[in-house]
């Protein structure tokens, strides 16, 4: 898919087409391919997906797409997950300290574009859960962030790094709640908001 820039992590292989019979029995051609690893990736909101929000409570959330890069390669077929991790929470939000953000399953990768790299063949359910000042004390600043890895395999059985996905959520002394996810752009809704979904 085009030339292959540098800077990221290649390997290089020999693929050999062998004659099996006739006047050519045992010739062939060899052809030396550049294989290049996933080592990049991004989360982008989906067109459809409203923000989910639950009036009066801290909450707020949204559908995404994940997508792998580099962008001018194919990753069709591979497997993608994402690790479980804990959050890093401050100020409102330290109740979520080391609370997980629940990952699903692996998934495979499918195809995609040159702008976009290859996406991944499952929605993203982004969602900061929902709390209130009754549960938690009075609203109050806060960020809770979750350093997310993401990896690949071949066959689903040996796992390596892609990159890790940074995905934060962050509160208000209003009960706004405001979240995002490697670079998807920033999604709010305010405590007094009515209810809605994804």
């Amino acid at each position: 898919m085009g030339r292959v820039p540098t800077a990221r992590a290649l390997m290089m292989c020999s693929v050999r087409l062998t004659m099996l019979d006739g006047p050519s029995k045992d010739s062939g051609a060899t052809k030396n391919i550049t294989i290049v690893a996933p080592s990049g990736g991004s989360a982008s909101k989906q067109p459809t997906s409203g923000i989910r929000h639950f009036q009066n409570w801290w909450s707020c959330g949204f559908i995404a797409d994940i997508y792998v890069s580099p962008a001018d390669v194919s990753f069709a077929n591979l497997f993608f997950k994402e690790e479980e991790v804990g959050a890093s929470a401050n100020g409102w939000l330290a109740f979520l300290n080391t609370v997980g953000h629940s990952p699903g399953g692996a998934a495979r990768i499918g195809f995609g574009s040159i702008s976009t790299g290859a996406r991944v063949a499952a929605d993203d359910h982004i969602f900061s859960g929902k709390y209130n000042a009754a549960g938690q004390g009075a609203y109050a600043a806060g960020i809770a962030s979750w350093s997310i890895p993401w990896k690949y395999s071949v066959g689903g059985v040996v796992w390596s790094s892609i990159t890790t996905a940074n995905q934060s959520a962050s509160s208000t002394s209003t009960g706004k709640c405001s979240i995002s996810k490697q670079g998807s752009g920033l999604y709010s809704k305010e405590l007094s908001d009515s209810d809605s979904e994804w």
